[in-house]
């Protein structure tokens, strides 16, 4: 998608631009959400295991 004609080429480099750091900043955040999605997982799942130690004794 690139466009050769001086005069709106500017635009459309900003507007890529900003494109692009907002694709940036999603990926980081789904990154960031996953990550404490799989502690919050983890933990959930230790609980779930102690509980279950605690009723098997």
């Amino acid at each position: 998608m690139i466009i050769f004609s001086q005069a709106s080429s500017f635009p459309c480099f900003i507007i890529n631009c900003q494109f692009l750091v907002l694709i940036f900043l999603s990926t980081k955040l789904v990154s960031s959400l996953a990550s404490y999605l799989f502690r919050f997982v983890s933990s959930l799942s230790e609980l779930v295991s102690f509980s279950f130690l605690l009723v098997l004794l």
